[in-house]
């Protein structure tokens, strides 16, 4: 049946259609409305005092020069009463032996209250994520250094809620001992087997943090086997001839691999939070 036809001579029956359909709209914003004021009136933000954190190395606090290094942060609600945290609070930064500054995770700025996420903690509980430290700074120099965690309020109120900072001890350069903590990110992937504690997409990160012909390899398998432009990316960023050579050998391709490497070459380099995110 012509649609046009059907509804010819009878506009009232248009307009009925039209207003309920107004009418469903202002109905639901008015819902959303209530719900966020009222019903999650009974969780209050959490405040500085509330809460502590820890933060805990995978590398046990010492490595060798370039290694790749993730940090697992866990935050506990100390005080007497359910609280709400921004899920996606918790930042990074990276000092030298005399304090100086050396890498910081950027810190949001006016960000609308619809654009972040919350999670509540009840008393005594606790929340967990794992941050790549190599994907904020690469540690190529031995020394010693600080890297230090901040859980911030919401991004309106940038408080600090609590933080804390561990010392690494950065060895001189290890071929090998690089080699062997890229094998012990990589042979789960290959293996199909559990991830363990440290999930895929950490352990890919990871990856893509080290700057060294070293995890060629290692990145090799990931373009071709999933067709992952990150990985491609990550050769960029080696920035050696062999990184190169490889790279340009896989934008030849015809298949997805090659569609991967030539969309890498249109990727920004620059590290962002991103990198540095885990789960």
């Amino acid at each position: 049946m012509d649609s046009s036809r059907h509804f010819e001579g009878k506009p009232t029956h248009r307009l009925s259609v039209a207003r309920a359909v107004s009418l469903a709209i202002v109905l639901g914003v008015s819902v959303l409305v209530m719900m966020g004021t009222y019903g999650m009136a009974d969780v209050r933000y959490a405040e500085p005092g509330d809460l502590t954190c820890s933060l805990l190395l995978t590398s046990s606090g010492a490595i060798t020069a370039g290694e790749p290094v993730i940090a697992r942060v866990e935050i506990v609600n100390r005080s007497s009463e359910t609280i709400r945290i921004w899920s996606g609070g918790t930042f990074l930064d990276v000092y030298g032996s005399d304090g100086t500054l050396l890498a910081s995770m950027p810190r949001p700025r006016n960000v609308m209250d619809f654009m972040y996420s919350t999670r509540d903690l009840a008393p005594g509980e606790s929340y967990s994520k794992l941050l790549i430290v190599t994907g904020l700074y690469q540690f190529a120099t031995p020394g010693t250094y600080g890297v230090r965690v901040q859980q911030l309020g919401l991004p309106r109120e940038p408080a600090v809620l609590c933080e804390n900072t561990v010392s690494i001890q950065v060895l001189p350069y290890s071929s090998s001992q690089l080699e062997a903590a890229c094998d012990e990110l990589f042979m789960p992937m290959r293996r199909h087997s559990s991830f363990g504690d440290v999930p895929l997409s950490t352990r890919a990160k990871a990856l893509y943090s080290v700057r060294d012909d070293v995890v060629l390899p290692y990145l090799d398998w990931m373009a071709r086997e999933w067709g992952d432009r990150y990985a491609c990316r990550a050769m960029r960023r080696v920035r050696t001839s062999r990184a190169e050579a490889l790279l340009a050998a896989l934008t030849t391709r015809t298949d997805r691999v090659g569609d991967a490497a030539r969309q890498a070459l249109e990727m920004p380099l620059t590290s962002t939070s991103w990198d540095v995110e885990g789960e």
